[in-house]
């Protein structure tokens, strides 16, 4: 891990780096650092709550949830449900199967955010 600072993520030919290889090699870099102070956030009872500066959710209450505010492209957050809550599959946030995922407490959703602004599934967890 010690050859990390010196090998960092490659600049894709379009501009922009791998947001799972940039997040990764983040992630090992407060590792490396001894720093990994990572909090889990949790989310106002809100229709579109604010994901603002953060990576991993708690659900904050049973609001169906139609979209995530303030993210940023190549944003990857992870929700981890508290409650029995609803993630609207649709116009902001498309999910798996183009279906709501209607989670139990313990399931979690994987989402990323492209430059369209829109919120993307790249995994979930049903621990029902």
């Amino acid at each position: 891990m010690k050859d990390l600072l010196s090998r960092p993520p490659k600049l894709q030919t379009n501009g922009t780096y791998d947001p799972m290889e940039l997040d990764r090699w983040f992630q090992n870099i407060y590792l490396l650092l001894g720093r990994v102070t990572r909090q889990i956030e949790t989310l106002a009872d809100d229709a579109t709550p604010s994901v603002n500066g953060g990576r991993l959710f708690l659900s904050g209450g049973t609001t169906t949830i139609t979209d995530f505010d303030d993210g940023v492209t190549g944003q990857i957050i992870t929700l981890i449900a508290e409650h029995a809550i609803t993630i609207t599959d649709g116009t902001n946030i498309f999910l798996n199967g183009s279906a709501n995922f209607t989670m139990a407490a313990t399931d979690t959703l994987t989402l990323i955010c492209k430059a369209d602004n829109k919120w993307y599934e790249i995994g979930r967890s049903d621990n029902t």
